[in-house]
């Protein structure tokens, strides 16, 4: 997964698109990277998976 489909996935999950993100052992960095910078991290919750994967769910703080 590139930066922009890391992007893409985030601003689908906030807008309700997308349930969650599913993200890779090995895209996991590049994710992390996106993720701290953006405005909505604190509502962008992730849940350890099997075999380093982890998934993403939005939570509105509203």
């Amino acid at each position: 997964m590139d930066t922009r489909q890391i992007e893409e996935n985030i601003e689908k999950l906030i807008s309700g698109e997308k349930d969650e993100i599913l993200i890779k052992k090995e895209d996991f960095m590049k994710f992390r990277e996106i993720w701290l910078n953006h405005p909505d991290k604190n509502s962008i919750i992730g849940k350890a998976n099997h075999f380093g994967e982890v998934s993403y769910y939005y939570k509105s703080n509203e």
